[in-house]
């Protein structure tokens, strides 16, 4: 009997591990999927854009180029915006700070 239970936890051990590796590979592959689909959009608005712009006098290296442009400029574009919204931040936190001090001051010092 005990041979028995051993080879049970032994299989369910390894079904429990066969789930956590198909979870893992699962959310890899959602994960290229949600890259692709972005990178996707990102194609077809450089395509978009060329043929306004060219008509067809456009090659496959140029929608790459142009939406490789777009994904760096938006890259860059969230980079300063999280950088603002730092600043903004601290510049709030600074003022708060201020405001405190100066009613300290107003506190010690009454108003003529």
């Amino acid at each position: 009997m005990g041979k028995l239970l051993e080879v049970y936890e032994a299989m369910s051990t390894q079904v429990a591990q066969t789930e956590v590796e198909k979870t893992a590979a699962q959310q890899e592959a959602d994960e290229v999927t949600a890259r692709m689909e972005v990178l996707s959009k990102y194609a077809a608005v450089a395509d978009d854009l060329l043929a306004k712009e060219h008509g067809d006098k456009y090659t496959e290296e140029d929608v790459v180029k142009l939406a490789t442009d777009l994904i760096q400029k938006d890259a860059e574009t969230a980079e300063l915006t999280d950088v603002v919204d730092y600043y903004t931040d601290a510049g709030t936190i600074m003022a708060q700070a201020f405001k405190a001090e100066l009613a300290k001051v107003e506190e010690v010092t009454p108003a003529q």
